[in-house]
Protein backbone atom coordinates (compact mmCIF):
# COMPACT_ATOMS: atom_id res chain seq x y z
CA UNK A 1 0.00 0.00 0.00
CA UNK A 2 2.86 2.19 0.98
CA UNK A 3 5.03 1.60 -1.78
CA UNK A 4 1.73 2.35 -4.65
CA UNK A 5 1.16 5.70 -2.53
CA UNK A 6 5.15 6.47 -4.00
CA UNK A 7 4.72 5.42 -7.34
CA UNK A 8 0.84 6.05 -8.36
CA UNK A 9 2.02 9.71 -8.60
CA UNK A 10 5.19 9.33 -10.23
CA UNK A 11 3.85 6.90 -13.06
CA UNK A 12 1.37 7.96 -15.42
CA UNK A 13 -1.33 5.44 -15.98
CA UNK A 14 -0.46 3.23 -19.15
CA UNK A 15 3.00 3.04 -17.17
CA UNK A 16 0.59 1.21 -14.61
CA UNK A 17 -1.50 -0.17 -17.15
CA UNK A 18 1.57 -1.62 -18.69
CA UNK A 19 2.93 -3.17 -15.84
CA UNK A 20 -0.18 -4.75 -14.67
CA UNK A 21 -0.48 -6.08 -18.24
CA UNK A 22 2.92 -7.74 -18.03
CA UNK A 23 2.12 -9.10 -15.27
CA UNK A 24 -0.56 -11.00 -16.58
CA UNK A 25 0.45 -12.07 -19.24
CA UNK A 26 3.31 -13.86 -16.88
CA UNK A 27 0.82 -15.23 -14.83
CA UNK A 28 -0.87 -16.35 -17.05
CA UNK A 29 2.00 -18.05 -18.83
CA UNK A 30 3.24 -19.48 -15.01
CA UNK A 31 -0.02 -20.90 -13.82
CA UNK A 32 -0.76 -22.52 -17.68
CA UNK A 33 2.64 -24.33 -17.34
CA UNK A 34 3.52 -22.20 -20.61
CA UNK A 35 6.64 -20.72 -18.57
CA UNK A 36 7.91 -21.44 -15.05
CA UNK A 37 8.39 -17.93 -12.92
CA UNK A 38 9.90 -17.55 -9.67
CA UNK A 39 7.86 -14.73 -8.31
CA UNK A 40 8.56 -13.45 -5.02
CA UNK A 41 7.42 -14.88 -1.75
CA UNK A 42 8.05 -15.35 2.07
CA UNK A 43 9.20 -19.32 1.88
CA UNK A 44 8.08 -20.74 5.23
CA UNK A 45 5.26 -22.55 5.11
CA UNK A 46 2.30 -23.01 7.84
CA UNK A 47 2.76 -25.90 10.31
CA UNK A 48 0.62 -28.14 9.33
CA UNK A 49 0.07 -28.56 13.61
CA UNK A 50 -2.03 -24.91 12.87
CA UNK A 51 -4.65 -26.67 10.97
CA UNK A 52 -4.66 -29.68 12.14
CA UNK A 53 -4.52 -28.66 15.78
CA UNK A 54 -6.39 -25.48 15.88
CA UNK A 55 -9.67 -26.50 14.07
CA UNK A 56 -11.61 -24.01 12.93
CA UNK A 57 -9.08 -21.03 15.08
CA UNK A 58 -6.37 -22.83 13.36
CA UNK A 59 -8.06 -22.48 10.00
CA UNK A 60 -7.99 -18.69 10.14
CA UNK A 61 -5.03 -18.37 12.05
CA UNK A 62 -3.37 -19.74 8.66
CA UNK A 63 -5.47 -17.12 6.40
CA UNK A 64 -4.25 -14.65 8.89
CA UNK A 65 -0.85 -15.96 8.44
CA UNK A 66 -1.22 -15.67 4.67
CA UNK A 67 -2.72 -12.87 4.21
CA UNK A 68 -0.40 -10.72 6.22
CA UNK A 69 2.85 -12.03 4.58
CA UNK A 70 3.89 -13.74 7.63
CA UNK A 71 4.25 -16.77 5.76
CA UNK A 72 4.13 -16.77 2.81
CA UNK A 73 4.24 -19.76 0.42
CA UNK A 74 2.55 -19.75 -2.37
CA UNK A 75 1.52 -22.65 -4.97
CA UNK A 76 0.20 -20.02 -7.71
CA UNK A 77 1.82 -16.76 -8.97
CA UNK A 78 -1.93 -15.26 -8.96
CA UNK A 79 -1.97 -13.49 -5.80
CA UNK A 80 0.91 -10.89 -6.98
CA UNK A 81 -1.49 -9.84 -9.70
CA UNK A 82 -3.35 -8.98 -7.59
CA UNK A 83 -1.37 -7.23 -4.92
CA UNK A 84 0.64 -5.46 -8.16
CA UNK A 85 -2.94 -3.97 -9.42
CA UNK A 86 -3.98 -3.24 -6.09
CA UNK A 87 -0.27 -1.50 -5.36
CA UNK A 88 -0.65 0.57 -8.77
CA UNK A 89 -4.56 1.47 -8.99
CA UNK A 90 -6.79 1.19 -5.43
CA UNK A 91 -6.87 3.47 -2.91
CA UNK A 92 -5.93 2.16 0.75
CA UNK A 93 -9.46 1.10 1.72
CA UNK A 94 -9.44 -1.08 -1.25
CA UNK A 95 -5.91 -2.32 -0.19
CA UNK A 96 -7.17 -3.25 3.45
CA UNK A 97 -10.25 -4.65 1.92
CA UNK A 98 -7.98 -6.78 -0.65
CA UNK A 99 -5.81 -8.19 2.30
CA UNK A 100 -8.93 -9.13 4.34
CA UNK A 101 -10.17 -10.93 1.24
CA UNK A 102 -6.88 -12.53 0.65
CA UNK A 103 -6.65 -13.81 4.03
CA UNK A 104 -10.14 -14.93 4.40
CA UNK A 105 -10.05 -17.08 0.75
CA UNK A 106 -6.94 -18.52 2.37
CA UNK A 107 -8.74 -19.82 5.20
CA UNK A 108 -11.66 -20.98 3.22
CA UNK A 109 -9.12 -24.43 2.06
CA UNK A 110 -8.28 -25.61 5.15
CA UNK A 111 -12.18 -24.87 6.82
CA UNK A 112 -13.30 -27.23 3.65
CA UNK A 113 -10.49 -30.19 4.23
CA UNK A 114 -11.15 -29.86 7.60
CA UNK A 115 -15.04 -29.92 7.11
CA UNK A 116 -14.58 -32.59 4.48
CA UNK A 117 -13.36 -35.24 7.55
CA UNK A 118 -11.40 -37.05 5.36
CA UNK A 119 -8.05 -35.25 4.81
CA UNK A 120 -6.58 -37.70 2.24
CA UNK A 121 -9.74 -37.85 -0.18
CA UNK A 122 -10.06 -33.87 -0.29
CA UNK A 123 -6.36 -33.97 -1.17
CA UNK A 124 -6.29 -36.57 -3.94
CA UNK A 125 -9.59 -34.89 -5.47
CA UNK A 126 -8.22 -31.64 -5.25
CA UNK A 127 -5.22 -33.04 -6.84
CA UNK A 128 -7.36 -34.21 -9.85
CA UNK A 129 -8.91 -30.83 -10.14
CA UNK A 130 -6.03 -28.59 -9.75
CA UNK A 131 -5.17 -27.84 -13.59
CA UNK A 132 -8.91 -26.62 -13.94
CA UNK A 133 -8.94 -25.15 -10.53
CA UNK A 134 -5.91 -23.08 -11.30
CA UNK A 135 -7.16 -22.04 -14.53
CA UNK A 136 -10.30 -21.16 -13.11
CA UNK A 137 -8.77 -18.66 -10.47
CA UNK A 138 -6.51 -17.20 -12.99
CA UNK A 139 -9.72 -16.22 -15.40
CA UNK A 140 -11.38 -14.91 -12.38
CA UNK A 141 -8.66 -12.79 -11.20
CA UNK A 142 -8.19 -11.21 -14.25
CA UNK A 143 -12.00 -10.27 -14.50
CA UNK A 144 -11.81 -8.74 -10.77
CA UNK A 145 -8.13 -7.00 -12.31
CA UNK A 146 -10.23 -5.54 -15.36
CA UNK A 147 -13.10 -4.28 -13.19
CA UNK A 148 -10.58 -2.23 -10.96
CA UNK A 149 -8.99 -1.16 -14.34
CA UNK A 150 -12.09 -0.13 -15.47
CA UNK A 151 -13.42 1.67 -12.05
CA UNK A 152 -10.23 3.25 -11.69
CA UNK A 153 -9.73 4.77 -15.41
Amino acid sequence: MLLGSLLRPVLPTWVRLALIGLLAVVVVGNESGLVRVWLPQNGRQVPSTVIQEGGRIGAWQFGFEMGTGLRTFMTSSVPHLAALTVALLAWWPYALLAGAAFGAGRAVMPLVRLGWGDGSDWDRRYSIAGRPFRLTTVATTLLAVAGVIHAVT
